[in-house]
């Protein structure tokens, strides 16, 4: 297999006791530690082993499901569950246990005997005790620790532990990342790619591969080019399903809705229409004011299907109160849980659609229009950014938004990835 220069650097170079591969998206960090955990496994002498992601799913995503297609099933086995109820999988012969890091919970499966490897994935998403856990358990001198991240904020403690590995000359290296050492990536996408995220810290971030802070404006490129995202119709070739989210207000917050045309032929994504009430709501009042608002979409946009509704999953009595709603008004559908993901993997996802030009909104949605308007960054504690949430701007019409377009993320990024036509 051929190797670019910085992956070629990482095999011959990562031999300290920690290696930390930083950096921006698509750069070939990951890829390169497939190889490296295989030097490993050839290298090390007997001992314990462990796998570590954000989450199990990521860990087998991110990094089980590749190294299958690029090694074959025969040397990278399915992730099994041994008697005591915990996950491992065998590589190249060798056991690793793999384990989700997103919760404190999770140290109790890295205690015990020492380990001989560790591998990480996305370590900065990480609960800190289970980074601190695993600094005690790589006890031999031969142990290694292999791990992969994107770059947070700049107080980050996973930067503070690269920062403080320099400055006191620790076994530990850092292999810091840019786009642009990835040769085998297409110039076109890169060069798309750096247009769609410019003006955002996801620039610093996942291009320049950046420990940089998240401040003021979250959607910069929809608020310097406002018009080009604010329609008054739709366009004549605009196809697909309506997608709608629900937010429920709760003691600080109001109810919002969000109709959202999901175009995924040409990865376009149009919010047709949106509602928002800030005053405490009864059940009765907000199923009432969600079937008109349903049948007020089915009246102006009866060429489109209403294919999918999703709300706050937080409030399964308000949902269920939903659904007997709709049964009772004879409409065939059907509320269900959002999916409600990370909140900054939806941030990243407008703001690649702004970026590329795919992501658009009627004028009347004029909600939508202040919510994207308002949002705004968060610093907290230095362990992520976060959307500021203390009730200055419209977060629920954000969240019903998003709830809106999460089921179908992955391929409209699939779609802008490979740069399909809009």
């Amino acid at each position: 297999m051929d190797f670019t220069k910085k992956q070629a650097e990482c095999l011959l170079e990562a031999n300290a006791r920690w290696n930390i591969f930083s950096g921006a998206t698509r750069a070939g960090k990951t890829v390169i530690t497939y190889f490296l955990l295989l030097m490993r496994i050839k290298e090390l002498p007997e001992g314990r082993c462990v796998m570590i992601g954000k989450t199990i799913t990521t860990l087998e995503y991110n990094v089980l499901m590749p190294m299958r297609d690029m090694f074959g099933s025969d040397h990278v086995s399915e992730m099994k569950i041994n008697s005591a109820g915990l996950r491992y999988v065998v590589i190249f012969g060798r056991e690793f246990r793999c384990v989700g890091a997103n919760d404190k919970r999770s140290v109790t499966k890295i205690q015990g005997s020492g380990l001989i490897y560790a591998y990480g994935d996305e370590v900065a998403t990480w609960d800190k005790n289970i980074f601190d856990m695993l600094k005690s358990r790589l006890d031999s001198k031969h142990a290694k620790f292999d791990g992969t991240t994107n770059p947070d904020a700049p107080n980050h403690w996973l930067k503070q532990f690269i920062d403080e590995a320099e400055e006191k000359n620790l076994n530990a290296k850092l292999f810091h990342f840019v786009i642009d050492d990835n040769t085998f990536l297409d110039p076109e996408f890169i060069e798309s790619l750096k247009a769609e995220y410019t003006g955002t810290v996801y620039y610093d971030r996942y291009i320049l591969g950046r420990w940089v802070a998240a401040e003021g404006s979250i959607y910069t490129t929809f608020i310097g080019k406002k018009k080009e995202f604010i329609i008054d119709v739709l366009p004549q070739n605009a196809k697909g399903f309506i997608s709608i989210g629900i937010d429920f207000g709760g003691s600080k917050s109001g109810q919002a809705f969000n109709a959202t045309l999901i175009d995924l032929a040409k990865g376009r994504v149009f919010t047709i229409k949106d509602y928002w009430n800030d005053k405490k709501m009864d059940p009765t009042t907000l199923e009432n004011e969600l079937i008109k608002f349903i049948k007020a979409i089915q009246s102006e946009f009866s060429m489109f299907k209403i294919a999918d509704i999703r709300a706050d999953s937080a409030e399964q009595v308000l949902i269920n109160g939903l659904n007997s709603a709709l049964i009772n008004n004879k409409m065939r559908l059907k509320v269900s849980n959002a999916k409600k993901g990370e909140i900054n993997e939806r941030i990243r996802f407008y703001t690649r659609l702004f970026g590329s030009g795919r992501y658009f909104l009627l004028s009347t949605c004029k909600h939508t229009v202040s919510a994207f308007e308002g949002a705004v960054w968060r610093e907290t504690n230095g362990m992520q950014d976060e959307r500021l949430d203390d009730g200055t701007s419209n977060i629920d019409t954000l969240d019903s938004q998003e709830y809106s377009t999460e089921p179908f993320m992955k391929p409209l990024l699939k779609i802008i990835n490979y740069g399909g036509k809009k």
